[in-house]
């Protein structure tokens, strides 16, 4: 579920009016303290926002090929007196 940010600033608004109307200097800082929540929250939802489709486009030119190459592992070569791959074999 995804709340807009309008709401969000609406919310914001209505504690700062809360934080001015006070008295208590705890209090101000509650208010402080749940505006700066509010503001982590519009922060963390437009990061996690899905790429449009032009940086998309993007970074699909950037990838020469598209695919990702993986190296395959290479057998370790032994020598004449080894046994076998692993290290317990004697």
């Amino acid at each position: 579920m995804s709340i807009s940010i309008q709401k969000i600033l609406g919310k914001i608004d209505q504690e700062l009016q809360a934080a001015k109307n006070v008295s208590s200097a705890s209090l101000v800082r509650e208010k402080i303290y749940a505006i700066k929540t509010l503001c982590d929250l519009i922060l963390e939802e437009t990061e996690t926002e899905l790429p449009t489709e032009a940086e998309a486009a993007k970074f699909a030119s950037d990838s020469p090929s598209g695919k990702l190459h993986v190296q395959q592992p290479r057998r370790m070569e032994m020598e004449d007196d080894a046994n076998g791959e692993s290290i317990f074999d004697f």
